[in-house]
């Protein structure tokens, strides 16, 4: 398909032959994307999910421009993580933040791919970030 824009309240997400933009939003489950595709028009990609894994797999020579940020809750700690194909800077923060109730701090990935063209912003709660070359 082109495009793909998916929300659910509860319940995993699959998306497999986008050739284009996907924007994916889950309450609790996990998001799997695969994408096509040549590195020409938008392949943006926003996927969220309130507790779950998310797994993105993307062509070789996509441009990208990677924003990712992986939260867990103090009795989640050292249970989850980023992992890339493509190269990320990655920092976690030092102290706990306790402004969205329960205590959780922060793993972000950022970097950049093939001259960081199409936006692609991943956002998960206790829950994996792979990004995978397809």
């Amino acid at each position: 398909s082109r495009f793909a824009k998916v929300k659910t309240m509860g319940g995993d997400i699959n998306i497999e032959s986008v050739d284009g933009w996907v924007n994916a939003t889950t309450m609790g489950g996990d998001i799997s994307v695969s994408m096509l595709g040549n590195s020409g028009g938008r392949h943006d990609v926003e996927l969220t999910s309130y507790s779950g894994d998310i797994t993105l797999t993307v062509p070789a020579n996509l441009s990208m421009e990677f924003d990712i940020s992986l939260a867990y809750t103090k009795n989640r700690e050292g249970r989850y993580r980023i992992t890339s194909d493509f190269p990320l800077q990655q920092r976690e923060d030092a102290e706990w933040t306790y402004d969205k109730g329960d205590p959780r701090k922060y793993i972000y990935g950022t970097g950049s791919a093939a001259g960081g063209a199409n936006r692609i912003k991943i956002s998960t709660i206790n829950g994996n970030v792979r990004v995978k070359k397809g």
